[in-house]
């Protein structure tokens, strides 16, 4: 083994590498990760103190788990077509609002109402719908009190 910058010939630690190049022990770790936030320069000091000492990694990487994207150069994010749909962003939640629609019980909870909910506010105030018209009819003709779960004079 080659002497590591405290001294002695054991193996060189992250902490060594990091203090020799003059860095954090998270910016070594981000560059043994291959993370693209990490400054060209500052990644060239800390790959040649890693070379210098013949850093090696210990063990095997662990394969992503399932789910997991590396994304890589956060800069990169948006070139990514693959990862990013920016002509329909909530597609995947649309389409699993769809497709469970049919098999969910009218109405829902009235403090989660959107403005898109318009036409389940009689599902979702079930039984009370009808009082509640009349109530805004008589105290709020002209729809002052106006909100996501608005009930129309």
């Amino acid at each position: 083994m080659t002497p590591n910058p405290v001294g002695g010939s054991r193996r060189a630690t992250i902490a060594a590498i990091a203090e020799e190049a003059g860095v954090s022990i998270a910016t070594v770790s981000k560059v043994l990760n291959g993370r693209g936030d990490v400054a060209p320069d500052t990644r060239e000091r800390v790959e040649a103190s890693l070379e210098r000492h013949s850093y090696r990694r210990r063990g095997k990487r662990k394969p992503p788990s399932a789910g997991h994207i590396e994304l890589g150069d956060p800069r990169q994010l948006f070139r990514r077509t693959d990862l990013v749909r920016l002509e329909r962003p909530l597609a995947p939640t649309m389409d699993y609002y769809a497709a469970t629609a049919p098999h969910s019980e009218a109405g829902g909870y009235i403090n989660f109402m959107a403005e898109d909910d318009q036409h389940r506010i009689e599902d979702n105030y079930k039984g009370n719908y009808d009082r509640l018209v009349d109530v805004k009819r008589k105290y709020d003709p002209n729809n002052v009190f106006r909100v996501n779960q608005n009930i129309r004079p």
